[in-house]
């Protein structure tokens, strides 16, 4: 069993790679499991995707050199019933 002590679960999006969609997976952290010393990454993938994304212009996400990302903007009803 796995214990949650302060874990934080965050809704993330994954980009497929050949395909124009977006995974939707949790990812919580830290996870305590017993038998490891450190606190663990949990991710857990919902097996729904989104093939529309908004990028919010205003929240840069990781920006390089050469390009500059955006995170998502989360305003989709549909994440809060499936979780």
């Amino acid at each position: 069993m796995k214990e949650l002590l302060k874990t934080k679960v965050t809704v993330r999006l994954r980009k497929a790679e050949f395909r124009k969609e977006w995974f939707i997976y949790l990812e919580s952290y830290p996870v305590v499991i017993p038998g490891k010393e450190k606190a663990q990454r949990i991710r857990e993938y919902l097996n729904r995707s989104v093939t529309t994304v908004d990028f919010d212009k205003k929240r840069p996400a990781r920006t390089t050199q050469d390009s500059v990302s955006y995170k998502p903007k989360f305003d989709y009803p549909f994440l809060i019933i499936i979780l």
